[in-house]
């Protein structure tokens, strides 16, 4: 008898678990304890129907956004009262971006309000045909990304858009249209950065976007509710001294947008200013294996051409860390170079540090550059490398070199200069970059850059951001299997 009321005992606890976690999810919308800005984004809900909250990353825009969509689903807005929102759409540029619209949709929608045959998975969110989040009441929330076609859509009229980036104009213009029958409620949540963000800082000034824009202060990180400081996912306290070291991670110029969500960038000094010579200037130590790597930057103009050699140490990657970069060797030189001369230069660096081509792991260069007849590319200076070690064709060459791919992923391209410089500076942050004294043009370089494109210093910086490129990637990028030890 005492085993059977025991049981009955067990199941019961167990059915009011389950029951107490479903009130729990049901809940958690009206248990939200909101960050300041998060607060004052919500309040002003009923006065504008155009607003955007803009800060720097990872400050919960996101969150506030999902949250404020479910309210409109379900028509319970606690500051703007007004029957629930049939049709939504939350626009993001990319689907791996839409995940994490979906993820927070997922976790804040009370599933209680669920529509029947709802689901949701990691890996697909709610499908890929049409994503959308359907309750109980017929409302639904789609998501659409715009490098995909998806706002093709013709006919739809939309109650309210949600963007969690900056939009091209021309996505802007046609969401506004699609809302402009059907409430015409548009929400913006965005750090300005990856696209021009000119138009919507017009429709601020304007008085036309309503703007709730919070810079990244310790008061920004206080609980409206609880007064409770916000706490990192590792338990780190948001105060000021966690502020300075995020922002010492980031390239300066950066920090007014990334981190305070400002309009624009701004440079003062050095674009590298954490390079300093005491701490990032040495030989590496000495018996130390190292995965060695080439890139190059090609140029017909004088002092254009340059070769950058580094060694990446792998045994300092963690699950928390990045491998440490020894840069090891340049070939620079102020006058105007051939493939010949440029090739030579490689030869002679390796050389130095007693290694031979096919030590390399691999190597990277930019895309081909051209001076009336002259061209200088991968190719030619392919070529001249195997004529100088006496190969007969460059298949025999190994490794050959590789084009350093357009866009974030690789070294070359719109928006990799800001994603490569930023992973380098991050390695001098924390203490996993070192430059070999004797790439004097380098760490000039490194002293004097101030992020023009067009800057004498910026070629050698080109070279080692196309040198880094497997280490940016996280790959071994194939080559020798062997590391090389420097003694």
């Amino acid at each position: 008898m005492v085993a059977a009321d025991r049981y009955i005992g067990l199941r019961r606890a167990a059915r009011a678990s389950r029951e107490l976690a479903t009130v729990t999810a049901a809940d958690r919308l009206s248990a939200m304890d909101w960050l300041p800005h998060q607060q004052a984004y919500l309040e002003s809900a009923a006065e504008h129907r155009w607003r955007l909250l803009r800060t720097g990353n990872r400050l919960g825009k996101t969150t506030v956004l999902a949250a404020e969509s479910i309210y409109y689903a379900l028509g319970e807005h606690p500051f703007d009262p007004r029957p629930p929102i049939r049709e939504q759409w939350a626009i993001t540029i990319s689907w791996s971006q839409s995940l994490a619209v979906q993820q927070a949709l997922w976790s804040l929608a009370p599933k209680s309000r669920l529509a029947p045959g709802q689901s949701y998975d990691f890996r697909r969110g709610f499908g890929s045909a049409n994503p959308s989040l359907l309750f109980d009441n017929g409302s639904v929330i789609r998501i659409r990304t715009t490098n995909q076609g998806s706002l093709n859509l013709a006919g739809f009229q939309v109650g309210r858009i949600w963007f969690d980036e900056p939009p091209a104009p021309e996505v802007w213009d046609e969401c506004v249209a699609r809302t402009r029958t059907a409430g015409g409620l548009i929400a913006a949540s965005l750090t300005p950065v990856g696209r021009d963000c000119t138009f919507l800082r017009e429709l601020v000034d304007a008085d036309k976007l309503y703007d709730v824009h919070t810079p990244m202060t310790p008061e920004a990180f206080v609980h409206t509710r609880s007064g409770r400081i916000y706490r990192t996912d590792d338990g780190r306290v948001c105060n000021a001294a966690w502020i300075e070291e995020v922002e010492a991670e980031c390239l300066p110029y950066t920090v007014p947008v990334r981190i305070h969500g400002e309009w624009e960038f701004r440079l003062q000094g050095a674009f590298f200013g954490e390079f300093d010579h005491d701490r990032h200037v040495g030989p590496p130590p000495r018996n130390l294996d190292l995965d060695v790597y080439l890139g190059i930057d090609h140029g017909y103009a004088r002092g254009n051409a340059a070769a950058v050699l580094v060694g990446v140490d792998r045994s300092t990657i963690t699950a928390t860390s990045y491998p440490t970069v020894y840069v090891l060797d340049e070939s620079w030189a102020p006058a105007v170079t051939t493939p010949e001369a440029d090739a030579a230069g490689i030869l002679a660096m390796l050389r130095r540090w007693g290694w031979s081509w096919g030590d390399l792991r691999a190597g990277w260069g930019d895309i081909p550059t051209h001076a009336g007849a002259g061209r200088k590319g991968n190719l030619d200076v392919e070529d001249a490398v195997r004529r100088s070690l006496g190969l007969r064709s460059r298949d025999a060459l190994f490794p050959r070199l590789a084009t350093a791919k357009r866009g974030r992923g690789g070294a070359a391209g719109r928006g990799a200069v800001e994603y490569g410089s930023g992973w380098i500076h991050r390695r001098m942050v924390s203490d996993q970059f070192r430059v070999h004294p004797h790439c004097t043009r380098l760490i000039e370089s490194l002293d004097k850059w101030q992020g023009d494109r067009d800057s004498e210093h910026k070629h050698l910086i080109d070279a080692l951001r196309y040198a880094l490129t497997a280490a940016m990637r996280g790959s071994s990028g194939g080559g020798a299997a062997r590391r090389l030890v420097v003694r």
